[in-house]
């Protein structure tokens, strides 16, 4: 009895068919959060450029294409779920049938001394192993070509964002993961890499005198962007302004900084860009930025891997690097 065995058997049993409906499942979400988001855009944007711009706004093919892929979707996933379970109970059906004639066999004299009940529960505990792994089988190549999806659709909006995913990808596959500091739990342990400062981004068209630095009443004269309600940089941003009052406050629905500095570039408001998006956020934008006086607004990046993690010193070893690439620029 064994993994390649279960897998064989697997294998005649349909657990392709399994992977391939687990594959366009992993496809058809990615697809379908990248529409949507472009649709929440676009509508945004639409709504406010006027009245024409509105009507003219064709929004029944993206809702066609959202409504088609949420229903790919959910059909494939279903799909996954039973012809995965059916490959997989099927090809335990004849391990056991093999397994049970090779026992019945076997010489009792000559065989392995272990009571009935004890072979009977290994058996057992053995076979339902073999049946986890052969039911988590196509998950795993939908994860690998959902990742190769995403990398290549991001690669459309430039290398340096296909290169930053790849990382957060691998970063995954290490069980750490790169983020804004304090992070408050017992299993979690963390280090410190750099500080990452907000500038103050608005449209080019209000540009101000470089020697001008940015403060916090600046941000009333103008309607403040934001981030969606519960993002962490959100918060961020209205601890430093001490604006959680303040009317101005819009977010639009916007989900990411892209859509923030769109909007920003075309003199919707402005907003509070981190100083490591820059360049990637900025590279399109007609925007201009300012840097806020002292004390400046910033946040602390830190890496962040379990406690029982045999890898710490590598963590530390690889934030070690982080930190001083971060100080070199």
């Amino acid at each position: 009895m064994s993994a390649r065995r279960a897998l064989d058997l697997a294998s005649r049993r349909g657990i392709g068919w399994a992977a391939l409906a687990a594959s366009i499942a992993a496809i058809s979400s990615i697809l379908l959060l990248g529409i949507s988001g472009w649709f929440l855009t676009a509508a945004a944007m639409a709504g406010t450029a006027g009245v024409t711009a509105a009507f003219a706004f064709n929004y029944l093919i993206p809702s066609a294409a959202i409504r088609f892929f949420a229903l790919l979707r959910t059909g494939s996933r279903y799909g996954e779920r039973l012809l995965s379970h059916r490959a997989a109970l099927l090809a335990m059906a004849d391990l056991r049938r093999d397994m049970f004639g090779k026992l019945a066999a076997q010489d009792s004299r000559t065989g392995d001394p272990m009571s009935s009940g004890a072979a009977s529960a290994r058996l057992m505990g053995d076979i339902d192993s073999l049946e986890d792994m052969v039911i988590r089988q196509p998950a795993r190549l939908a994860a690998l070509i959902a990742s190769a999806t995403s990398v290549l659709l991001v690669a459309i909006a430039g290398w340096q964002a296909a290169l930053v995913l790849v990382l957060m990808l691998m970063l995954v596959l290490m069980m750490m993961v790169l983020l804004a500091l304090p992070v408050e739990h017992p299993d979690i342990e963390t280090i410190r890499l750099f500080d990452d400062h907000f500038l103050l981004a608005m449209a080019a068209s209000h540009r101000m005198s470089n020697r001008v630095k940015a403060t916090p009443d600046l941000l009333e004269e103008d309607r403040l962007l934001l981030l969606e309600e519960g993002h962490c940089m959100r918060d961020q941003a209205l601890a430093f302004c001490n604006l959680r009052r303040i009317e101005n406050i819009n977010t639009f629905g916007a989900s990411s900084l892209s859509t923030l500095v769109q909007m920003v570039a075309n003199g919707l408001g402005m907003t509070l860009l981190p100083e490591i998006a820059v360049p990637l956020e900025t590279r399109h934008g007609d925007i201009h930025l300012m840097r806020f006086a002292d004390p400046e607004p910033q946040r602390v990046i830190g890496l962040a891997w379990r406690r029982s993690s045999p890898r710490k010193s590598h963590f530390v070893e690889l934030g070690q690097m982080i930190t001083a690439a971060a100080q070199s620029q």
